[in-house]
């Protein structure tokens, strides 16, 4: 798994499938979470009013890894050998709103 980064392992705990998944977190960027509650791919559907509390905080993780993901993206291109703390949410999403405008046109 060297040649891979960004990849966010979810195991449902009621899945029969999970033990043939990752369980523990490889790497920084190759991380392992387990829904408490939850099925086969429940994070990644749509919410639901009935999802388990469980599964609402393990999409949270994986909205919050994934910001950190695309901040840190952005602070490479933009060039900011400062860290990506001099960057601000706001000035992150603006330049990603950008982005997605162009390749819309």
């Amino acid at each position: 798994m060297n040649l891979a980064s960004n990849i966010i392992f979810s195991n449902g705990e009621l899945d029969p499938w999970k033990d043939g998944g990752v369980l523990h977190d490889l790497s920084p960027t190759l991380v392992a979470l387990l829904v408490e509650e939850g099925a086969h791919h429940l994070d990644l559907r749509g919410s639901n009013p009935d999802d388990p509390a469980s599964v609402i905080k393990v999409r949270q993780q994986e909205l919050e890894i994934i910001k950190g993901w695309i901040a840190q993206h952005w602070a490479k291109k933009l060039g900011n050998t400062r860290g990506l703390k001099s960057y601000t949410q706001k000035q992150i999403e603006d330049v990603v709103r950008k982005v997605r405008w162009r390749k819309m046109t």
